[in-house]
């Protein structure tokens, strides 16, 4: 379906987020390619704030509408990501490795009590200075909960489990039964939930005073204040199925 011209779809210019998130987030001197890393998290806002206006100006298929929902808390987990990343490395909190593996050692099998046994033995070597280390996502969301790094009051962190599961069905093979689809998995209430944290994210004290907030992500508040019916959509998801 394409729209008319009056119809055309402006979003917020992604310099605009990118001014409102580089007054938090650290600086060049504690992220090399500072600028790449804004930038990336301010292109995958612009595309969530696409994401809903296809949902909330045009009719969609409830399968297509899955699908959706699916690509809008997956991308924003990445912008999640890419924040706590960044504050953690700015505050020097992030993973790093002290000691480098140099090799392994194993001693012949050996027999006690009837069981067969051997051991291992590693050898590291201390580095002079410790590198950073490559961290998963719940990794991240761990020590941002235990740093506080957003905040004490921030509720993200009660958020982040769920929605870090919802992302991992970026493997669309992970499957544990027939109804384990993104079809029955992902739901509008998954949307408002994943507005609502990244909310959190934005309106954590180290954004404050949020210049333009209200103007910038208007489409976000708007989703996080819906109150979806889940018993509708379950029905309707019924009848297609």
């Amino acid at each position: 379906m394409a729209l008319e011209k009056n119809e055309e779809f402006m979003p917020k210019r992604v310099q605009h987020y990118h001014d409102y998130l580089q007054r938090a987030l650290p600086g060049k001197v504690f992220v090399k390619y500072r600028r790449a890393y804004i930038r990336n998290i301010s292109y995958s806002l612009q595309y969530m704030e696409y994401i809903s206006y296809i949902m909330t100006s045009l009719p969609t298929h409830a399968v297509i509408e899955s699908q959706l929902i699916k690509t809008f808390v997956i991308t924003g987990s990445s912008v999640i990501e890419s924040i706590l990343w960044m504050l953690l490395k700015g505050n020097n909190l992030n993973k790093q490795l002290e000691w480098e593996e140099i090799q392994k050692r194993e001693t012949n099998k050996f027999t006690d009590s009837g069981s067969d046994y051997k051991f291992e033995v590693t050898h590291y070597r201390k580095l002079e200075n410790p590198v950073d280390v490559e961290m998963k996502f719940i990794d991240m969301c761990k020590r941002a909960e235990k740093t506080k790094i957003l905040g004490f009051e921030s509720e993200v962190y009660s958020k982040l489990n769920h929605l870090r599961k919802l992302r991992n069905r970026v493997h669309i093979h992970s499957v544990q039964h027939d109804r384990d689809n993104d079809f029955w998995t992902f739901s509008r209430q998954d949307m408002v939930l994943m507005a609502r944290t990244i909310i959190s994210v934005l309106k954590a004290d180290i954004f404050s005073p949020y210049p333009n907030y209200e103007n910038m992500f208007d489409w976000l508040v708007a989703i996080g204040n819906e109150e979806p019916n889940n018993l509708m959509q379950s029905t309707a998801k019924a009848a297609i199925n």
